[in-house]
């Protein structure tokens, strides 16, 4: 399988609308030790679930036009400016005199995975509806739209019901997957993890037979496509037709950060392809798999 879009599909653009962000995080050398300062190693870089999407798919020979928002100030000067050397069109995105670019700060423990995130993102108020209905014509043009839930339940209520290109959302947090809760049936393909399903479906989920309870309440719900991201132990997928648990390849893995993003980038372009619903989780587990090797683009 092919990691970029042929020529034949380059005439066809993606919208993708959600945050971006700066990233400031840390990793620790042993584990963690809560209230006490740990050694580790801080790093500074660019972020936001939606802007990590978009980045992934400009690298694959995808058009993404992108709506976020920025601050006018040197983060979201420095995230416009990295957007569009990618070639992403950037004319729709908002930036706001009056609030400063979100700010994300993570901790991840010795094995990679995250003990504790902070998303400064009080700046997403200023997408509105009026500010998304403005560029409807664009968003309706595009072969598919994305989403993440850094934007209001508004807005994205307002999306899921005038949008009319296939819909991916991206849940972000338990938290703000909940604005979603009311409008599962317009959305295409939804990816959470294991923890934002239950929050969705209602079911904990302990076990197979509770993933499939799960799947089966969100499908019934009125959603197309279902990708449960369960981490190491692969990934859930459903649809009208079937319910499939695929189990990840086993390797040392440093950070797992952005590896969720590396399986929507996969999820979009293996629908770009017209990938049934396994082939598509496939695809999507092989390209993060390449992203957590460091493979990815390469």
């Amino acid at each position: 399988m092919s990691e970029k879009i042929n020529d034949k599909d380059k005439d066809n653009y993606c919208v993708v609308i959600g945050g971006s962000n700066m990233d400031i995080g840390g990793k620790t050398f042993a584990p963690i030790i809560f209230a006490d300062s740990n050694p580790g190693k801080v790093s500074i870089s660019l972020g936001g679930v939606a802007r990590n999407i978009a980045e992934n798919l400009s690298k694959m020979n995808v058009k993404v036009h992108f709506i976020t928002f920025l601050g006018n100030d040197k983060y979201g000067k420095e995230i416009n400016q990295s957007c569009k050397k990618l070639g992403m069109d950037m004319s729709s995105t908002l930036i706001a005199e009056q609030a400063s670019t979100p700010i994300y700060l993570y901790i991840n423990n010795d094995n990679g995975d995250l003990a504790l995130g902070i998303n400064d993102t009080e700046i997403e108020k200023y997408i509105t509806v009026d500010y998304i209905k403005k560029h409807l014509p664009i968003i309706n043009g595009a072969k598919i739209v994305v989403a993440d839930t850094n934007l209001s339940e508004d807005v994205l209520k307002f999306l899921a019901e005038n949008c009319t290109p296939p819909l991916f959302i991206d849940p972000v947090s338990t938290t703000k997957a909940m604005k979603i809760k009311n409008i599962l049936n317009k959305i295409t393909i939804l990816k959470p993890n294991k923890i934002e399903a239950e929050k969705l479906s209602g079911v904990t989920i302990n076990n197979d037979d509770d993933l499939n309870k799960a799947g089966k309440i969100l499908i019934e719900k009125g959603l197309k496509k279902l990708f449960i991201s369960l981490g190491s132990e692969g990934v859930f997928l459903a649809d009208e037709k079937m319910m499939l648990k695929l189990p990840a390849h086993q390797f040392k893995v440093e950070n797992t950060k952005g590896a969720g993003d590396a399986f929507t980038t996969g999820l979009i372009l293996s629908s770009f392809l017209n990938y049934d619903t396994k082939q598509m989780a496939e695809y999507a587990m092989n390209l993060s798999e390449k992203y957590l090797k460091g493979e990815l683009g390469k």
